[in-house]
């Protein structure tokens, strides 16, 4: 009777081929986990991009308001700001029942707080605010909040 004897590969063939399936697969697996980590870090970002652009938001409805309850300030320009001057709030009280300001009063100690708060909350922020008068009411107000590093919200708005 005969023998019939295959071999695919003879023991001294196959060594080290444990070794390298296992660095190709350690090697796929290191990418695999850079790639986790990039997507962890981006929405890591865009998470923070997101809670600041909301902030924004508020802050520039909150100086809308503000000036809504002034239509005197507002059509007196008042509330007229740019980016980059430093405002502050007056030394006086112009909030609650107690308060007696005048309407230009009101709107630096509007615009005043309103900047202190867009440098705290959004670390650095600034905005600016430009109100259209027609004749002698105010009739929409362009607001503009900017953070670092190079961020910005705009937008107008009627104030009737």
């Amino acid at each position: 009777m005969h023998r019939i004897v295959t071999s695919i590969g003879s023991p001294a063939s196959q060594r080290g081929t444990t070794l390298i399936e296992t660095m190709v697969a350690l090697l796929v697996l290191s990418i695999g986990l850079l790639g986790i980590a990039a997507m962890q870090m981006s929405g890591l970002f865009n998470n923070r991009s997101g809670y600041e652009r909301s902030q924004a938001v508020m802050l520039a409805e909150e100086i809308l308001e503000r000036i809504r309850v002034n239509p005197t300030g507002a059509a007196d320009g008042d509330y007229n700001t740019a980016v980059g001057t430093a405002e502050t709030a007056p030394a006086g009280d112009c909030l609650g029942a107690a308060a007696n300001c005048t309407p230009a009063e009101l709107a630096d100690e509007d615009v005043g707080l309103w900047k202190q708060r867009l440098n705290a909350t959004l670390a650095g922020g600034d905005g600016a605010v430009q109100v259209t008068v027609v004749g002698s009411v105010a009739r929409s107000a362009q607001i503009t909040v900017q953070w670092p590093p190079a961020n910005s919200y705009s937008f107008t708005a009627e104030l009737n």
